[in-house]
């Protein structure tokens, strides 16, 4: 657990405010820990369609799913979405421009799913606000064509790696909808595909349920869909009883009357036996309900009494919450636009507090990204594409992140950590302020050379003049002027151009939507082609005076924080300590083979992250023990198989693993070890005696005997489940950094190794059952009876080689933070900035242990932005002029 007198101090150090939610944002250290997947109990799950793509993306789809004949460029009369994302935080390559534009005439942009970076942005929200996670759609439709299954599976691992990158869980759910009879086995087949060839659920991330993957499967049960000539139940069972012999723990998306068999479910009592084969029951409820109201007796009336049906019979219930509803574009103008109302989030709050007073312990939020149907929680724009076959719904002027905010919230809510309320917070429910066109801190104007005046060229003020007045102002004129823009206000004198704070972006949009003979309008009249040319010249010539004469080159210092890897370099040089910074930071985004890219930012991820790196490296080099035995446990992928040399490990032997553990101190470590096992919990390939060493520094220290449980006079031992039971042992070790091995010696036996393998990868083990033993993990704890630090090379990098600790004062403290500061710093260390080390080491040196107090103080030190950030000052004289 962190510190709080830590977390302070980097909030302090660092100046943090959350650059999306603000200070109304819910607590970050709640949000960006990693999620555990080992269950669904507890998740707030999203669900992410990804199916959008663009024409230029690559997967050469078109524009599915924004428009309606995805061969057409997207634009007015072809477009399905009734929301419009937020594209204000997207790159320049995650950016497709449309036919649409802005109400400011600027060409309306969407993204693709199957770029990456856009994945990875989403996935990125999802941690930023603390929502758990996605169940990834797979429409089995459109699994039968090449093209749009090589798309679905790309995007399906763009989402896998974004999930690992963030913390986050991930799952699949098949959608049946469209499948015949009989066809119902392309989920199972691409099931078995992503297993054996993508390894999806090898993943960290992949989400599990009762101990084994969770695969959700929607459309069982739905009285619309089990028509004659659909999938049946009877293939609905098959496909479910294949993937629970597979391995697997079942969701099922089932209609509102499930539990009655009644209102959109089928009549059929057979489909019992089939709900009853879930671990999970998921009734849809989009469309069930149009208002808080109704969704409050939906709460009370179905899923209250679904809750108790489900704990009845161990099963988890996921209850389905929406924001609102809108499909007029999606129906061509035949539905309402609007259909079921935000009410500014209160209709999406008030299904939240719905279904946790009904008992939910699981939630499920449709959906993440739909703008079709108008579903989405993501960040979606309250300026989308004006004109007269444009219709679109707004987030009613909100934050573009609201809704992130209430399904973070949500989930804090459902764990119990914030407490219930029938209403928003009314802070949540003010809408957006533009700040377009203000000065960023710091800028302030320049004031204007004299002269300046004499050099506009009064040629082209004049021109600008007699356009506008001729062309413009029959529709930009008073406090109904078109878009807003009252040109009859302007001052076209010298002067008025001559000023720093003239409105330049103003003037930037009437270039724009002259030089695209956008202005004036087609059907008012344009002028000849001539009078555009010498216009659009005017206004270049104008504002690019302008921005010669007040240039706003912006901050010319540079400051950015430290890679992954510099921070690892710089731990080792500073302190004398190897880690491996990916077990401390996230990833750093990359991109053309730069790790740099954003080096720039601080996300709430990185502040939490530091500090607790920090408290860790900081106990490692000084050689603490925190609150007693501490340990590590490293865990092997359980579907590689082990029956080759590992490199590094002696010759002659198989498997195992071999990796560098610090010890603080010296004493004795306990050292375990656990055997793989199949889904019965059975050690593998256990079918005679095997010898297990384990190696310090490449030399052995210990050797176990694993043997199989009792049939024959030679060999003895507890059942399959408990052989690896005896596999512990106390070993002593310096403190310090060692090597640490583990593996087989290898006997040659036609019967067994001799044997054809499979594959290194992708080892399957419930069709391929392992023939000899392998290591699952490693677990070490200690030390027990310490006998102290020692002289390690960490404490000689901070205390000096000969340092013995006897008498040791807060002036030695004062001696040797300067010396570590300097360095870490890189530059010589101000008394303030000694002063506030100091504190720190008070603060640790009030028990009497100065260890404790250095150790307090190098944590403060780590997470200092003059370690963390390379801060260089550039003479503004030094840079070009323009």
């Amino acid at each position: 657990m962190l510190r709080p007198a830590f977390v302070v101090a980097a909030a302090l150090i660092f100046g943090f405010v959350d650059p999306v939610l603000g200070d109304d944002s819910p607590d970050q250290s709640e949000r960006i820990e990693a999620v555990d997947c080992s269950t669904l109990t507890g998740k707030v799950m999203c669900g992410y369609q990804g199916w959008f793509n663009c024409e230029g993306d690559g997967a050469g789809l078109g524009w599915r799913h924004w428009g309606r004949d995805s061969k057409k460029p997207l634009g007015p009369g072809n477009v399905t979405v009734d929301l419009w994302p937020d594209m204000s935080e997207y790159s320049p390559g995650e950016r497709f421009a449309t036919e649409f534009q802005h109400s400011d005439g600027s060409v309306a942009e969407v993204f693709s799913s199957a770029n990456e970076q856009t994945v990875r942005r989403h996935f990125q929200w999802m941690r930023e606000y603390g929502i758990d996670g996605a169940f990834v759609q797979r429409f089995a439709t459109s699994l039968r064509s090449p093209a749009s299954l090589a798309n679905r599976t790309a995007i399906l691992n763009h989402c896998r790696r974004s999930s690992e990158e963030n913390g986050r869980a991930f799952a699949v759910m098949y959608d049946l909808s469209g499948l015949r009879e009989g066809e119902l086995d392309v989920a199972e087949k691409d099931w078995t595909r992503l297993v054996n060839e993508e390894a999806i659920t090898s993943s960290d991330a992949y989400l599990h349920h009762n101990g084994m993957p969770l695969v959700a499967i929607w459309g069982v049960g739905f009285a619309e869909r089990h028509q004659p000539g659909a999938y049946t139940l009877d293939d609905c069972k098959a496909l479910i009883a294949q993937l629970k012999r597979a391995g697997c723990s079942i969701m099922l998306g089932v209609p509102t009357g499930w539990r009655e068999l009644n209102r959109d479910c089928v009549t059929d009592p057979a489909v019992r036996s089939i709900f009853e084969m879930a671990d999970v029951i998921s009734p849809w409820t989009p469309g069930r309900y149009r208002n808080p109201e109704q969704a409050q007796r939906h709460g009370e009336q179905t899923w209250q009494p679904d809750q108790q049906e489900c704990g009845a019979n161990g099963q988890g219930y996921l209850p389905v919450v929406f924001p609102g509803f809108s499909w007029f574009n999606l129906r061509n103008g035949d539905a309402p636009l609007d259909d079921i109302p935000r009410l500014k989030g209160q209709f999406l709050w008030s299904q939240i507090i719905a279904a946790k007073k009904a008992g939910a312990e699981m939630l499920y939020v449709a959906m993440f990204d739909e703008v079709d149907e108008a579903t989405a929680i993501f960040k979606c724009t309250n300026d989308p594409p004006q004109g007269r076959d444009a219709k679109f719904v707004t987030y009613e002027g909100l934050p573009s992140d609201h809704y992130l905010k209430i399904v973070g919230r949500a989930a804090q809510l459902l764990r119990g950590e914030v407490a219930s309320t029938e209403t928003l917070p009314s802070e949540w429910l003010t809408t957006q302020v533009s700040t377009a066109g203000t000065a960023e801190a710091g800028n302030d104007p320049v004031q204007p050379p004299a002269s300046h005046a004499n050099q506009v060229v009064s040629d082209d003020l004049s021109a600008i003049r007699k356009f506008v007045s001729g062309q413009c102002l029959d529709c930009h004129t008073g406090s109904d002027a078109e878009a807003g823009l009252d040109l009859q206000a302007f001052d076209f004198g010298a002067d008025q151009f001559a000023q720093p704070d003239f409105a330049t972006a103003e003037w930037e949009k009437i270039l724009r939507r002259v030089n695209t003979r956008q202005m004036p309008p087609p059907d008012y009249g344009q002028p000849d082609e001539a009078t555009y040319s010498r216009v659009t010249a005017a206004l270049v010539s104008v504002l690019d005076h302008h921005a010669q004469q007040f240039p706003r080159p912006g901050r010319v210092g540079v400051m950015r924080r430290m890679t992954r890897v510099e921070y690892q370099n710089a731990i080792r040089d500073l302190l004398a300590v190897t880690i491996d910074a990916s077990d401390y930071l996230p990833k750093d985004e990359s991109s053309h083979g730069f790790d740099n890219i954003t080096v720039e930012e601080l996300s709430p991820t990185h502040l939490n992250r530091y500090v607790s790196a920090a408290q860790k490296i900081a106990r490692v080099a000084v050689g603490g023990l925190g609150n007693g035995p501490a340990g590590v446990t490293i865990r092997l992928p359980a579907d590689r198989s082990q029956e080759k040399h590992v490199e590094g490990l002696p010759f002659g032997t198989r498997g195992g693993v071999l990796f560098d553990q610090h010890f603080p101190q010296t004493g004795e470590h306990e050292i375990e070890l656990k055997l793989t096992r199949d889904r019965d919990e059975q050690v593998e390939g256990l079918h005679r005696e095997h010898e297990i060493d384990v190696l310090v520094d490449r030399a052995r220290v210990h050797q176990f005997k694993v043997f199989p449980p009792k049939k024959t006079g030679k060999y003895g031992g507890p059942d399959y489940t408990h052989s690896d039971s005896h596999l512990k042992q106390r070993l002593h070790f310096d403190a310090g950094r060692h090597s640490i091995g583990v593996t087989f010696p290898k006997t040659f036996s036609s019967l067994t190794e001799g044997k054809r393998q499979p594959f290194d990868a992708n080892f399957n083990r419930h069709r391929h059952p392992r023939l000899t033993p392998a290591i699952y993990q490693v677990s070490i704890v200690g030390p027990f009876a310490p006998e102290g630090p020692g002289n390690t090379t960490s404490r000689q990098a901070i205390f000096g080689e000969h340092w013995s600790g006897e008498n040791a004062n807060r002036d030695d403290a004062q001696t040797i933070l300067t010396r570590l500061a300097r360095r870490a710093y890189r530059r010589s260390v101000t008394d303030d900035e000694l002063d506030l080390l100091m504190n720190f080491f008070d603060e640790g040196f009030s028990s009497g242990n100065f260890d404790e107090g250095i150790e307090s103080a190098l944590t403060a030190l780590l997470v200092n932005p003059n370690f963390l950030f390379r801060i260089e000052s550039v003479d503004p004289n030094s840079v070009a002029s323009p």
